[in-house]
């Protein structure tokens, strides 16, 4: 059993370099993926890139550094697209907001992201309890989990 926790959490842990998930074709945009602490954030390439969610707090630096490692700068970005509110996709929206990005998310958790508010993560399962301190210890983040 601890072995078998070992290796679930070590390939938790290794999170790939952001790629191009989907090569950009003469009719069809390309998408980068970066994978943060707890999600996934897209890239849409176009003249003005998107972003397709903002990652869970914490993540803003490691965002940053996987959107230039995919060669795009925060203030190429058209705007971000919010699949919903929850602080995993969400936590960074008003930050990118600040920096002039536009966020478009569903009226229902408008109020949410531009307030930057996404209240705490639940553990939903036996394996996302386990992780759960493993994550606040490698993160640092506080506060996070209710």
């Amino acid at each position: 059993m601890r072995c078998a926790l070992s290796a679930c959490v070590a390939l938790v842990a290794c999170t790939p370099a952001p790629r191009i998930a989907l090569p950009p074709t003469p009719t069809t945009p390309g998408i980068g993926t970066i994978t943060l602490s707890l999600s996934n954030v897209h890239v849409v390439y176009g003249d003005h890139p998107l972003l397709v969610d903002t990652g869970s707090p914490g993540d803003l630096f490691d965002l940053e550094k996987g959107l230039r490692e995919l060669g795009v700068r925060v203030g190429q970005l058209k705007c971000a697209v919010v699949t919903h509110g929850h602080a995993d996709h969400a936590a960074n929206a008003r930050a990118l907001q600040q920096r002039g990005v536009t966020i478009i998310a569903g009226s229902g958790d408008l109020w949410r992201t531009m307030q930057g508010l996404h209240g705490k993560l639940k553990a939903t399962s036996f394996f996302a309890e386990l992780l759960k301190e493993w994550y606040l210890t490698i993160y640092g983040v506080r506060g996070l989990f209710g």
